[in-house]
């Protein structure tokens, strides 16, 4: 099987779609690089297909993949993540609208999708300082403002899931309307933060 990564040919493989996916994450390990899309054939393989390559080893003519710098990856998260932290503002607005107002139903429905969004920022921030051997845990030691973003965060879902266990509608309410605008204010923080150590570790690349 033909294998190309960013536009350069590796050697071929005698074997299936695995062996080529190994040979490619041996060559991506070496440069310290990370696989952002695979193509089979010239057809997109999901996470669910990467899977069933590992399990199943199917064959085809060419695995094209093409890679990227983890810091430039770990870079566009943060941006994105910035991104949705400003539609998390305007969301909590109006979702304390909606419970103020009594339209409940469209309130609840309306925060589901929040709650689902900051799930989001949560995890891209996590993944992405995984994925640059940043230990977050470490750094909120070191920087009050990391800190203050994940305990707020912590301690507003807390009372937000208390509130809808309880079915304590002015608590949400109040909770979202008044004490999620600061907690918006903390992540952004934690964001700029973070893009400065990230630009500082690609300058250091950039460097050596």
């Amino acid at each position: 099987m033909r294998i190309i990564l960013d536009d350069h040919e590796l050697p071929a493989v005698a074997g299936g779609a695995a062996e080529a996916l190994a040979a490619v994450r041996r060559e991506c390990e070496a440069h310290e690089r990370i696989i952002t899309d695979v193509f089979l054939d010239d057809r997109r393989l999901s996470e669910p297909d990467l899977q069933a390559v590992e399990s199943h080893n199917p064959p085809g003519e060419v695995l094209r993949c093409t890679s990227t710098d983890p810091l430039n990856l770990v870079a566009d998260t943060l941006e994105c993540v910035a991104d949705a932290l400003e539609q998390l503002r305007g969301a909590h607005e109006s979702i304390a609208d909606k419970f103020q107002a009594g339209q409940m139903a469209e309130g609840l429905g309306e925060l589901k999708e929040a709650l689902a969004m900051w799930n989001s920022v949560r995890q891209g921030v996590d993944h992405g300082c995984a994925l640059i051997r940043l230990d977050i845990e470490k750094l909120r030691t070191q920087a009050t403002e990391v800190d203050a973003a994940l305990t707020s965060l912590a301690n507003r879902l807390t009372d937000i899931r208390d509130g809808l266990a309880g079915e304590d509608w002015s608590r949400i309410a109040d909770t979202i309307g008044y004490e999620m605008g600061p907690v918006v204010d903390h992540w952004q923080t934690l964001v700029r933060v973070l893009s400065e150590r990230v630009e500082a570790m690609q300058d250091a690349g950039d460097r050596a």
